[in-house]
């Protein structure tokens, strides 16, 4: 009898005891274990696939050119809208879409600093100016044949002027502006007399004029350039570049995770077109004047939109 009221009091002992190992509470912090532990095998596992998945690499946009800028966004917009991979994601063609409108209104930009409503002007005064150019030439080189000694000295004269400034009418349009102002200076005062024994006069009088108009044109067209459009194509490529890379984070997040992976060929075509960039366009130099791509463009920068003819430039290029 004393044995067994022993035994009975050793288990209700034992009992009044937690097990070894063990603590009241403990299925509840399994549980947040378990979530812990699935939480941190995720973020294992996207920070590895970070480094092994293909994601669109980084350019600086900034460095760009105008031109260069817009070709770029122009060339994602459309193999990202042509891409069958990327037309089975909705959010993805709706960030497209939102790149899509960014460039337009970057496109319609472009053009508007390229041109203005005095370019048509200074072209036909600067052709013009040209013309007569051309006939004041052609009258001096005719008169170094002259019979009278002091008529062929005072244009031989006048021809060795023309040499020294060397004016092409094909030149960079403010540049030839220039000439032709020193160009006229000289002719009314250092070679007045050699002007009035030929009866030139009245080709200096006519080149003052037209070159007088081209410069005050030039003039009223840049100030005009500086009040209507000055910033609205650096805020329309803010804009492009805000879609871009929204559109880029989201196929990269994709990537990673591992959803889309029929991205795979889009995200190396951009990576391949990215390194071109940087390797083609972003390395050169800006263009020289003498280079002279576009005479009535305002500027020494390209209109062309070709990628082979773009050029690195700062940012008002």
């Amino acid at each position: 009898m004393l044995n067994a009221e022993v035994r009975q009091t050793s288990r209700q002992t034992t009992a009044d005891f937690p097990k070894l190992g063990k603590r009241p509470g403990k299925r509840g912090d399994k549980k947040q274990e378990i979530i812990f532990n699935h939480l941190i095998k995720k973020k294992e596992f996207i920070m590895a696939n970070e480094s092994k998945v293909a994601q669109v690499g980084t350019i600086d946009l900034h460095s760009l050119t105008n031109d260069a800028h817009f070709i770029y966004m122009k060339d994602v917009e459309n193999v990202i809208e042509e891409d069958e991979g990327a037309k089975t994601v909705a959010r993805i063609q709706t960030a497209v879409k939102a790149l899509k409108e960014a460039v337009k209104e970057e496109d319609e930009r472009l053009i508007l600093s390229k041109k203005s409503q005095y370019t048509e002007q200074i072209a036909a005064k600067d052709r013009e100016r040209d013309s007569i150019f051309r006939g004041y030439r052609t009258a001096v080189k005719g008169m170094l044949r002259m019979p009278v000694a002091e008529m062929a000295k005072a244009a031989a004269d006048l021809w060795q002027h023309l040499k020294d400034y060397n004016i092409d009418p094909d030149m960079q349009l403010e540049r030839e502006t220039s000439r032709m102002m020193n160009l006229v200076a000289d002719l009314d005062y250092k070679l007045a007399p050699q002007v009035q024994l030929l009866g030139l006069k009245p080709y200096v009088d006519a080149l003052r004029a037209a070159n007088d108009t081209v410069e005050e044109l030039l003039a009223t067209r840049t100030d005009d350039r500086s009040q209507q459009i000055a910033g609205a194509l650096r805020k329309a490529r803010l804009a492009s570049d805000e879609a871009y890379l929204d559109t880029v984070r989201l196929i990269n997040a994709m990537a990673v995770v591992g959803t889309e992976k029929s991205l795979t060929p889009l995200i190396n075509y951009l990576n391949a077109n990215i390194k071109r960039y940087k390797e083609q366009v972003m390395t050169r130099g800006k263009k020289k004047d003498d280079d002279r791509p576009e005479k009535y463009g305002g500027d020494n920068t390209t209109t062309a939109r070709t990628a082979d003819t773009l050029t690195a430039a700062d940012e008002n290029s």
